[in-house]
């Protein structure tokens, strides 16, 4: 099972999308996994604050809204050839760390946003 490039892009700019004025100076990581299983959005955050939560869970909320209604619309034009990747479940892990954090390229890890530490 290997994403196409379009599979990457949809959930990329999606999720980007979602982050568009979210973010706070507590944020210090947002990527996006690619598992067996699914599409893996990873939040770290410095400290556990509320505003912060709400904010990741809008996050997750909207990124999610945008890849449905996005495959639903280019599957229906025919427009974009996506693997069997694009259906994959998407699933939410939300740290907190305070703890440096590696920068090294793994193969189906996107990063989205990391602090400049």
């Amino acid at each position: 099972m290997y994403p196409t490039g379009d599979d990457w892009h949809l959930h990329m700019l999606c999720l980007i999308n979602a982050c568009l004025g979210q973010l706070s100076n507590n944020f210090r990581l947002v990527s996006l996994k690619l598992t067996k299983k699914n599409w893996l959005v990873q939040i770290v955050l410095e400290q556990k604050k509320q505003d912060d939560i709400e904010a990741v869970e809008q996050i997750f909320e909207d990124y999610c809204l945008c890849v449905e209604e996005s495959i639903q619309t280019w599957k229906m034009n025919g427009e974009v050839k996506f693997s069997t990747c694009i259906d994959l479940k998407i699933a939410l892990d939300l740290q907190f760390s305070q703890e440096a954090i590696s920068s090294e390229a793994v193969d189906y890890v996107r990063w989205i946003y990391s602090r400049k530490e």
